[in-house]
């Protein structure tokens, strides 16, 4: 493969840079977020797969992919896409950039939530991919308003769904059914058993014990000192605390300085909503 010329790498660069960072919200704050929703965002159901984003540049005629992990890595192509149109190649003398940003699922699909493009330094975002390429690409499940948003999430909820994705102008918000945590791992067979202890940062950067889990379950037999996972929980105790933790799963886009307690904040916070809506 020819190796792209400045033009090239800055056109990825832009585009890298302009990817959603989604904000994990609670229920009351998903609620407040909707009632003054823009007319142009989008709802979307989440997906739980690996964050990857296919970029596909045309530059001076040069027309190439490439792929990229949650990081900004660079990464082995895992799926084959490919033009469908002689429109997109473009020709001498022009640039053009394409990011197609979604999760890379278990059974190969591609389910990508937005596609930006670049012509030079403008990066323009839309949340459908045309008809130009093609692949295993498959799309969201989006709100279409033949039910009210908060009917439709409680839908998602009841199929056993992972949350929704809320697409605004400016800022993108996610709203987890599952609770997960990203944890890393500072005990293995404690007690002579089969568990894992889990810890997390705190905002002041120290390290603070969130539980214990079975490392029967998940990647747990495969799960070293050091290494991130994934866990489920039920919720968060007040005392910041995982109850009833399961299935850790190694997280190897993730370093341990990136597990913080926040996560276990949000949670507790929508643990509240909960047990007050019950009342």
């Amino acid at each position: 493969m020819r190796k792209l010329n400045d033009s090239g790498k800055t056109l990825i660069k832009d585009l890298l840079a302009a990817r959603c960072k989604p904000e994990e919200v609670s229920y009351d704050q998903l609620k407040q977020i909707l009632r003054n929703h823009s007319p142009t965002g989008v709802l979307q159901r989440k997906y739980d797969g690996e964050r990857r984003t296919a970029i596909y540049t045309s530059v001076d005629g040069l027309v190439q992919w490439h792929w990229y992990n949650k990081k900004g890595a660079l990464t082995q192509s895992p799926i084959e896409l490919k033009l469908n149109s002689d429109r997109m190649r473009g020709g001498p003398n022009k640039q053009l950039g394409i990011a197609f940003d979604g999760e890379l699922m278990p059974n190969g699909e591609f389910v990508v939530f937005q596609r930006l493009v670049t012509v030079g330094h403008d990066v323009g975002r839309t949340t459908y991919v045309p008809a130009d390429f093609v692949g295993p690409i498959t799309y969201p499940e989006t709100y279409e308003g033949n039910v009210s948003t908060l009917e439709w999430i409680e839908r998602l909820r009841y199929d056993n769904r992972e949350g929704v994705v809320l697409h605004e102008d400016t800022r993108v918000y996610k709203y987890k059914f599952v609770k997960q945590v990203d944890c890393f791992v500072t005990g293995v067979g404690l007690d002579g058993k089969n568990n894992l202890s889990l810890s997390v940062y705190n905002d002041e950067g120290k390290e603070v014990n969130v539980g214990r889990i079975s490392a029967l379950t998940g990647d747990g037999k495969h799960v070293t000192m050091g290494d991130v996972v994934q866990v489920n929980c039920l919720y968060a105790t007040k005392s910041l605390r995982l109850y009833q933790p399961t299935k850790p799963i190694i997280r190897k886009d993730k370093l341990p300085q990136e597990c913080g307690i926040q996560q276990l904040k949000v949670i507790v916070k929508d643990n509240q909503h909960t047990q007050e809506n019950k009342v």
